[in-house]
């Protein structure tokens, strides 16, 4: 008899109890997402997000920057080798070194590549200088012209000028879309020297188009 009360009371208590459960975690969860905690969590994942988006900008900043200064060194090593060749009269590809020289071995290919007909079409001395840089885009893009002075009977040995430019694409990714504008500035290295001999190896004419004094 009193096992038949307790166990029907324990059936009629079974899903009010239930109910009760349920309501408290409802209300618990409910007054979580409602807190003063719970909106500073949301807030500090989109400061997070904020200041994330800045540090990876800063980072890709400083990137380009260290691409653009280590291209900016190279083409002051190219003209300052180059000036000196200039100063000697001496283009140190031609004629084609024994054994080859790997920058040389660049040099005549640019060559024969710009006159494919003239299977002996020989480098510049502008070819030459422009083969010693490091790296396909400059190599591919980049531009050395050479600017000889006029020799007078007051100064027999004027100045030469070797100029070294590349154009450089600060944001590349907007280049595949087609987008250059305000996103490429030139990159120069120039480089100044009293000539020792005449010129005879190279020349003006030899200059790439585009090319203008320093």
């Amino acid at each position: 008899m009193h096992h038949r009360a307790y166990t029907a009371r324990r059936a009629h208590d079974g899903p009010t109890r239930f109910a009760r459960v349920t309501a408290s975690l409802a209300s618990h969860v409910n007054a979580h997402r409602h807190s003063p905690g719970g909106l500073e969590r949301g807030q500090a994942l989109v400061e997070f997000a904020l200041v994330a988006m800045l540090f990876m900008g800063l980072v890709v900043l400083l990137v380009q920057f260290g691409v653009a200064f280590n291209y900016k060194n190279q083409l002051t090593e190219m003209t300052g080798v180059g000036t000196r060749w200039a100063a000697v009269d001496k283009n140190p590809c031609v004629p084609r070194p024994d054994p080859p020289l790997p920058f040389c071995e660049r040099a005549w290919n640019a060559a024969q590549a710009r006159d494919p007909d003239n299977p002996a079409a020989e480098p510049t001395l502008q070819d030459s200088i422009l083969a010693t840089g490091v790296g396909p885009e400059l190599l591919s893009d980049g531009r050395v012209c050479v600017f000889p002075g006029e020799p007078t009977e007051d100064d027999p040995h004027p100045p030469v000028n070797v100029k070294a430019s590349f154009d450089y694409h600060w944001l590349p990714i907007l280049a595949q879309f087609g987008i250059e504008e305000g996103t490429v500035s030139p990159i120069v290295g120039s480089t100044t020297m009293r000539t020792e001999k005449a010129p005879s190896t190279y020349s003006a004419d030899d200059n790439p188009d585009g090319c203008t004094p320093a």
